[in-house]
């Protein structure tokens, strides 16, 4: 059997062009397949059989020839395939030039040999070598793909190039793709599925060829996608789902009459109209050079819509219909081109356009597009927000992919992504023409990443945003070490707080938690005891410490340490190890102990003591109504506060007003663990305050007003007062605030306040530091005679 000849007997030695898928066929005049061929043809398929006769190519004998057959294709997913080669003399096959079949010595019988191996995905060359040194001559070569569900595992590549036009008239979608490479394909599975439906269940069709129409109802969106299926059942994987209302081409109907009646001589598919027929007819089976009409048309969604230019050319006729209203009429017979742009504007959603071009007689040529129009003074309206947005987190890469389904406007430019941290700001971080963005490189410290998306056409317009998504990245960020503090509970007799920086304070808000160690002596050492875990959820005074009752303060030494572990599960080292040895030993009283009246109260100071870390507490010695003692520490701080960088050491102010009374003070000293002595035990001094009153304050007042918080004016930095007479007040219109200068011997005006009924009043005031401000309050008659006064002092501190 001889497969096709291609190239003709007389043909040159030189490479022939031959079709897709068939053998190159070379013919040698020696067993070496050295010097050039004596002729070069195409063959289809290897099986010859020259007996004892030569092959009848000019030049070559029966004896001592060679022929080579070489074939390159595409195999497309590749798979399980079976070589056979038979024949006598001498056989050799190669794939990729790596020889698979070796059959290669002189004989006077037939030798054959079949191999079953794997072709890989894509294209790849076969070469089949073939001599006859002397005698009988013939040779057969065959490649097949091995089928079956336990053999052929490998499913065939997705389809390409597959591509959906409407005929809105008649509810039919035309859908064509690319055949499919696999030798052993069996056909296609047409699927459909609404935008509704999350997947898409049997398939609407199986066929085997590479076009298939659907015919639907109304105006629901339909969703395809084509799946390749081999002989043994192996099935592809979905192309992109397409649409009519999504990136659709034209559908294109050739009739065989200007009134665009009866059946069309051929229905398929055009990505652009742009057609010169000439004098010559389109070369469709009963359509001839005259008389003839061609329709296409296109249902698509144009997202956000917009200005559009229509731009339509040809001889002879031209109508072009936007949803069934005509934009552009250029009918009639002639013999010139014809050209026609009009501007519209195209409404937001899904609509159909139609061209129809009809020839009479003459050249036949047409050509239209519609294009948006993009000038920003033109084109005001903005892209549709985009839809359908996604983000996949991936732990291995630390990166997040975004995705989102494609705008339908035709003037898109980019999408914008917008990333921001944690309950901070956004800002644009990517550009992209495409519908999918991988930002790599996110932290590992488990806070929340959030994006958007817009997206802007060439005019500029930018779309709204899409909802937030939130990417939680994984945190494998180990806790900063903590650090550590250890001091008495004040109140408490024996136990002591562990406290921590404001650093773990925000791990435990946020689900981490603190493990608190002990040992006892001045080393944590390697097993400390784990005496208390505090999380968000334990009582007060988490998160801000734990406490450790102890037996007693008895002069144990303790070492303490603690470990945070986040939410994550991540775990800290150890904090630095804090020793103390709690007692219960008050400090000794105080010596030196001396009193300085000053403008803004009293300052007490003493003598260093020996022991350090001690804090001090002062109070007035006060004697009741009943005769005993009392104790009262208001306004008395402790000038010695580190945080007050010109601080006195030893030193404390009692904050009063300078109005000339005697007062006795005593001062003690707290130990780090709360000790202290009694009030009684601890040294006094009296001294007499200056005083710097107004005369008139120094009198009772007329008792008709009262200041209301005579202890929190200070503190709050108001005046608040009332009349305890309502009848006695009636008369008076305005109330009238001020404040002495005892620098110029006057007072000074603070503000007026208008009265009202059944009311209290309040005005702010600003006290100065380190002195006592001398207040008056008048109420005042509707002819400015004074009414009622009544006076207070404050004194602001400067504690330092």
């Amino acid at each position: 059997m001889t497969g096709t000849l291609v190239a003709v007997a007389g043909a040159p030695a030189s490479a022939a062009a031959c079709a897709t898928n068939a053998y190159t066929r070379q013919y040698f005049a020696n067993t070496g397949f050295s010097g050039s061929p004596k002729r070069t043809d195409c063959d289809t398929v290897i099986d010859e059989n020259w007996g004892s006769k030569a092959p009848g190519v000019s030049g070559l004998g029966k004896d001592n020839f060679g022929v080579r057959w070489t074939v390159k294709r595409d195999f497309g997913s590749g798979g399980p395939f079976s070589f056979a080669a038979s024949g006598q003399d001498g056989i050799r096959v190669y794939l990729d030039g790596t020889r698979k079949i070796d059959l290669w010595k002189n004989g006077s019988s037939t030798v054959s040999k079949t191999v079953n191996l794997t072709v890989p995905r894509g294209t790849h060359t076969l070469r089949v070598d073939y001599v006859n040194w002397t005698g009988a001559a013939a040779v057969k070569f065959a490649y097949t793909p091995r089928t079956g569900a336990t053999v052929d595992k490998v499913a065939p590549l997705t389809p390409t190039g597959l591509s959906i036009a409407r005929d809105a008239g008649s509810g039919r979608n035309f859908m064509r793709w690319t055949a499919n490479k696999e030798m052993d394909l069996a056909g296609y599975r047409v699927y459909r599925r609404t935008p509704a439906q999350t997947s898409f269940g049997a398939p609407l069709a199986t066929v085997t060829g590479t076009s298939f129409t659907d015919t639907t109802a109304g105006d629901t969106t339909h969703l395809y996608e084509i799946r390749a299926v081999d002989k043994s059942g192996n099935l592809s994987a979905g192309t992109a789902d397409v649409s009519v209302t999504g990136n659709p081409v034209f559908l294109r109907q050739y009739f065989a009459n200007t009134g665009f009646t009866g059946t069309p001589k051929r229905t398929d598919t055009d990505t652009a109209i742009d057609e010169n027929w000439g004098s010559n007819a389109p070369a469709v089976t009963g359509v001839g050079k005259d008389n003839f009409g061609v329709r296409w048309q296109i249902t698509r969604d144009f997202g956000s819509g917009g200005p559009f230019s229509f731009a339509a050319s040809g001889q002879d006729g031209i109508r072009v219909y936007l949803d069934g209203t005509r934009k552009i009429d250029l009918w009639k017979n002639g013999s010139s081109t014809v050209s026609k742009t009009v501007n519209v504007t195209v409404p937001r959603g899904t609509h159909t356009l139609r061209v129809d071009y009809v020839n009479w007689t003459g050249a036949a040529a047409v050509k239209f597009a519609y294009t948006p129009r993009t000038d920003a003074t033109v084109d005001k309206v903005a892209p549709l927000t985009p839809t359908g947005a996604k983000v996949v987190y991936d732990e291995a890469t630390d990166s997040a992919t975004l995705s989102w389904a494609p705008n339908k406007e035709m003037d898109l430019a980019n999408y914008w992504v917008s990333r921001g941290q944690a309950a901070g700001g956004f800002g644009v971080t990517a550009l992209t023409p495409k519908t999918s963005w991988t930002d790599t490189g996110l932290p590992r410290n488990g806070r929340p990443v959030r994006y958007y998306i817009n997206v802007t056409d060439r005019a500029g317009n930018l779309s709204g945003s899409t909802a937030v998504l939130t990417v939680n990245t994984v945190d494998t960020v180990v806790p900063t070490t903590p650090s550590l503090s250890v001091s008495h509970l004040a109140g408490s007799t024996s136990s002591l707080t562990i406290g921590w920086g404001n650093l773990t304070r925000g791990e435990i808000e946020t689900g981490g938690t603190v493990s608190v160690y002990r040992s006892t002596g001045d080393t944590l050492g390697d097993s400390p005891r784990l005496v208390g875990t505090v999380s968000k959820d334990s009582p007060k005074p988490s998160p801000y410490a734990y406490v450790d009752e102890l037996p007693a303060f008895d002069g144990t030494t303790y070492t303490y340490g603690i470990r945070v572990t986040d939410a994550a599960g991540n775990t800290s080292p150890m904090s630095a190890p804090k020793t103390v040895t709690p007692d219960s030993v008050p400090p000794a009283p105080l010596t030196g102990l001396t009193a300085t009246p000053r403008a803004d109260g009293v300052l007490l100071s003493w003598d260093a003591p020996a022991e350090s870390g001690l804090t001090y507490a002062a109070t007035r010695v006060v004697r009741r109504p009943d005769g005993s003692t009392g104790y009262d520490s208001d306004g008395c701080a402790d000038a010695a506060d580190p945080k007050k960088l010109t601080a006195l050491p030893n030193a404390m102010l009692c904050a009063g007003p300078a109005d000339g009374e005697t007062v006795t003070f005593l001062v003690t000293a707290i130990d780090p663990w709360g000790n202290r002595i009694a009030p009684e035990l601890a040294p006094t001094v009296t001294t007499t305050e200056l005083d710097n009153r107004p005369d008139d304050a120094r009198g009772e007042d007329s008792g008709l007003l009262t200041v209301l918080n005579p202890d929190a004016v200070t503190r709050l930095g108001r005046l608040e007062w009332a009349c305890s007479d309502p009848a006695a007040c009636a008369g008076i219109t305005e109330y009238r605030v001020e404040r002495w200068n005892g620098a110029t011997g006057t007072y000074e005006a603070v503000t007026t306040v208008a009265t009202a009924p059944n009311r209290w009043y309040h005005v702010p005031v600003r006290l100065p530091l380190g002195e006592t401000s001398f207040l008056r309050i008048t109420g005042v008659l509707a002819d400015g005679t004074p009414a009622a006064v009544v006076h207070h002092a404050a004194a602001k501190g400067d504690y330092v």
